[in-house]
């Protein structure tokens, strides 16, 4: 029978029900719900639920250390590791799961590789982490043992591989992009009616529905009287002339301390906070009422702040708003630059010998954390400021609860919560953002003082006016600050004048005038930062600053200022907004010591200001006996100049002599699926027009294509040449005179895979062509020694590198003079690796990348065999180095460089 039958399923599904209720049964009854002695059998049970012999015959395993992630002794225990699917971590019974979520993320987090959930269990309740989706301190599920049975889809992903869409019950991503996407609608009609007849401003109808979001959040998280603002809109829609009035009461109301105790709005507490201060009442039209109306019936107390102002505000900006800083990646920012820095403070505490002295140094724990500063100076609608909040605040609860066990008599000053959001600053261009991000502070606010049960007294709100400013972060004062984090614009240095304008872009130009080229928008940031007093930095920037200009402007700078990076991701997808690949880099001000550096999750040495785990080789100089053998390929300039083969080919039979002009293509897409057919391009090379114009058919065919675009140029060059090439290349064709095939490498390509080109192929811009036909070359090359050089000095794009001849080739300490015995033996290795790359890519029909992506980890593979043969001959045969699979040799490369000429 299928297992997609629907009765099989069924009957499945039963089982598992059955199963799982004896489960609640049986833990009911014998498990006591110590954490040590019951956690292992507990989880047993609960696996053989699923039809698993137990944890270990489950792929699973018991007492997992994270040490391998940490450099020093910072290490933990997680009770339970289900490979590649959950971490669990077990806590008594009747423990408050809550105190519990930072020590479960600090786990997952040096998990290697990271599972997708995770589970923190007291025995009575399963509380379950979906670290897919960005709420990463709320569990996305909450199951009782006893009802387990009832729940089976819940624990889908239990079935290993199994991945099933669930149906979260407390989705809050989810519920907030639902939520948000009613006030855009909202938004939009109230800007039709409003704005644009100018009976309001766009920032007062940005005001009142901060100011109606306030109420709808505040009747459900208890700050007034529950449904006192849903009611109020139902009556409006029952008399709509009396909108504005009771809008314009409530409001005002909110903003006067001295409540007389009368009238409808006789329970509504003080707020202010700056939001009502001068508050905003609009007369809806009936259809908008009830648009408000279904909005506040919707339960508010999932929405959640550090993802809903942004996804608001990209929305009101007409950009998309479905995108988001992911929380897994804030973390990655706040997690190094501040909660690091307290962790190593808090340890501290196990070098005091009484809890008098303990007590004490809490007590100076608590008033440094009470007066530390965070700064966001590209703070959007505030989720790196609503997250590092949340921590410090749980921080500060677990202090307090430490407190009062180690002093008898503890101090009132040391029990009460006084973390504040006054302590948290935060600067942006746009008035609507810094308003969300005032908004965000005080629910997190909200939320943290129920959460923990704080002893805190919530309203009035804090007025944020002089925290969160709205204005040009790079010329304005930053506020001191003692963790500076966050995200600055993404705008690469070629965009900036067409972003922000000529008259932007020269002040910016003038006011860092020491600034060489066409840096990215996010060095400016980068310098300030480090210009700044704050100690400690954590920023976010496209992965370009690890690279050439930029990384000169920025990360050099850092560097050269003294400060030290102790922790960051070279690459990956973002996930906001930006289809871009980012890094995110935290470091540290000169001085300040560092005990662990992480890059890429992994525990390193160093990490240079290319981010990587090895002496910087990126000062390597350019050798004069590399010079003039590799080159860009030519650009074409207009896509007129690519025909079809079977259109060359009919050309060259009515007139043979278009054959001197008609070559095959060969770029990127071509390097990389080589038993793809060809397109052909007419290169007319360095021509006169009148000698051109004898190929009568091709001259035709560019006079129609690419005249008409080339006539509107801004480049006279390519007005007066038209027919030619944008760039033709000469010192390439001379280079490449004489020889019966050249190599080549897609600039761009996700494996350094140099190939063998035939030399009728005419090379596009998207290659780097080295003009050499010997294999010997092509072998060292291809070998590991150069690819791990061409790593280190190559920029990266997206998941692949960026190689460029002048970086990555005329660097290289290439042996040209290795003995003639030395060379032929290199020879013999590459010709058979070329031999084999073709024919495998022509007999499978795939390309070079696709192959090796099936082939180049696998040890039994031919593919692998014959590099693992090259890179053993290269570095003993030419480099008499002794060869180590696992070792890098570029600093021997780096040293090398340096005695050659």
């Amino acid at each position: 029978m299928s297992i997609s039958n629907p009765i099989f399923i069924e009957h499945q599904n039963k089982k598992l029900k059955e199963a799982l209720a004896n489960f609640a049964t049986w833990a009911t009854k014998h498990i006591k719900g110590d954490e040590r002695a019951d956690a292992q059998t507990f989880l047993n049970h609960f696996f053989q639920a699923f039809g698993y012999e137990g944890v270990h015959e489950a792929g699973g395993r018991f007492e997992v250390s994270t040490e391998k992630a940490s450099l020093n002794n910072n290490k933990g225990f997680f009770d339970c590791e289900f490979k590649g699917v959950a971490i669990f971590e077990m806590k008594g019974r009747g423990k408050n799961l809550n105190l519990y979520y930072e020590q479960l993320q600090k786990y997952w987090l040096r998990c290697i590789p990271k599972p997708r959930f995770a589970i923190l269990c007291n025995f009575d309740e399963f509380w379950i982490y979906d670290f897919n989706i960005s709420q990463m301190d709320e569990p996305i599920q909450k199951l009782k043992t006893t009802e387990l049975a009832l729940n089976i889809d819940k624990l889908a992903f239990m079935k290993k591989g199994d991945t099933t869409k669930i149906n979260w019950q407390n989705n809050q991503v989810e519920i907030t992009e639902k939520v948000a996407s009613k006030i855009k609608i909202f938004y939009d009609d109230l800007e039709t009616w409003f704005i644009k007849t100018n009976a309001f401003t766009k920032e007062q109808v940005q005001r009142f529905i901060l100011q109606c979001m306030l109420c709808m959040f505040a009747e459900d998280i208890g700050l007034m009287e529950r449904n006192l603002f849903t009611n109020l809109i139902e009556d409006c829609k029952n008399q709509p002339a009396n909108t504005y009035d009771l809008l314009k009461g409530l409001f005002e109301q909110m903003n006067n301390p001295t409540n007389q105790g009368l009238g409808r709005f006789a329970k509504v507490p003080y707020f202010n906070g700056g939001l009502f201060t001068n508050p905003v009442a609009i007369p809806l039209k009936e259809h908008q009422l009830e648009a408000l109306f279904q909005m506040a019936i919707e339960d508010w107390r999932p929405v959640r702040p550090s993802i809903f102002g942004t996804i608001l505000e990209k929305m009101i900006e007409n950009k998309d708003g479905s995108h988001y800083t992911h929380e897994n990646d804030i973390f990655k920012i706040i997690r190094p630059t501040i909660l690091q820095y307290w962790e190593e403070r808090t340890n501290l505490l196990e070098t005091y010998s009484t809890n008098k002295e303990k007590a004490n140094y809490c007590k100076t724990l608590l008033d440094d954390l009470r007066n530390y500063k965070v700064l966001d100076p590209a703070c959007g609608s505030g989720n790196f400021l609503y997250v590092a909040y949340q921590e410090l605040k749980a921080l500060e609860k677990k202090l307090i609860d430490l407190y009062k066990t180690l002093e008898p008599t503890p101090e009132h000053a040391y029990t009460v919560s006084e973390v504040s959001s006054k302590q948290f600053f935060g600067i942006d261009k746009q008035y609507f953002a810094t308003e969300l991000a005032k908004l965000a502070l005080e629910i997190a606010r909200k939320k943290v003082v129920d959460k923990f049960e704080l002893d805190e007294k919530f309203l009035p709100l804090h007025n944020l006016e002089h925290n969160i400013t709205c204005g040009d972060a790079l010329f304005t004062p930053w506020h001191p600050a003692d963790a500076i984090i966050g995200n600055p614009p993404f705008i690469g240095g070629k965009y900036i004048r067409k972003e922000l304008g000529d008259a932007e872009a020269e002040k910016l130009y003038k006011a860092f005038k020491e600034v060489k080229g066409q840096v990215d928008y996010c060095a400016f940031w980068f310098r300030k930062a480090q210009e700044h007093l704050a100690p400690r930095c954590g920023l976010v920037a496209t992965n370009s600053v690890a690279q050439g200009v930029t990384r000169e402007a920025s990360l050099k700078y850092i560097e050269r200022m003294g400060g030290v990076i102790h922790n960051a991701v070279s690459t990956q997808p973002w996930s906001g907004e930006a289809t871009v690949h980012v890094s995110l880099v935290n470091w540290v001000k000169q001085g300040i010591a560092v005990k662990q550096k992480m890059l890429d999750d992994q525990p390193v040495a160093s990490i240079n200001t290319t981010l990587k785990n090895e002496g910087d080789v990126t000062t390597a100089k350019r050798l004069k006996s590399n010079l003039k053998k590799s080159f860009e390929g030519c650009k074409l300039g207009g896509k007129g100049f690519i025909i079809s083969e079977s259109k060359a080919q009919e050309w060259i039979k009515k007139e043979a002599k278009n054959a001197d002009v008609l070559k095959p293509m060969m770029d990127g897409s071509a390097l990389a699926d080589r038993h793809l057919a060809l397109d052909f391009v007419i290169d007319f090379n360095d021509m006169p027009i009148e000698q051109a114009s004898q190929y009568k058919l091709p001259f035709a065919h560019i006079k129609t294509t690419v005249r008409p675009v080339r006539e509107i140029s801004i480049e006279k060059i390519l007005r007066d040449y038209w027919w030619r090439f944008n760039r033709v290349r000469p010192p390439l064709r001379i280079a490449l005179n004489g020889l019966s095939q050249y190599f080549a490498v897609h600039k761009a390509a996700k494996h350094l895979v140099i190939q063998t080109v035939p030399i009728t192929y005419l090379p596009t811009a998207d290659l780097t062509v080295i003009t050499s036909d010997d294999f010997y070359v092509f072998g060292v090359l291809n070998s590991k020694i150069h690819r791990q050089w061409a790593t280190a000095q190559a920029g990266t794009l997206g998941v692949g590198l960026r190689y460029t001849n002048t970086t990555c080739f005329e660097t290289f300490p290439f042996l040209w003079d290795a003995p003639e015995a030395t060379k032929a033996k290199i020879r013999t290795i590459a010709q058979e690796l070329d031999a084999y790359r073709l024919q495998a890519m022509q007999s499978q029909q795939i390309g070079i990348t696709k192959l090796y992506n099936q082939f180049f980890e696998e040890p039994t593979s031919t593919l692998y065999k014959l590099h693992a043969q090259l890179d053993k001959a290269v570095c003993e045969e030419v480099y008499g180095w002794r060869y180590e699979a696992n070792k890098n040799y570029n600093e021997a490369l780096f040293e090398l460089n340096q005695q050659l000429n």
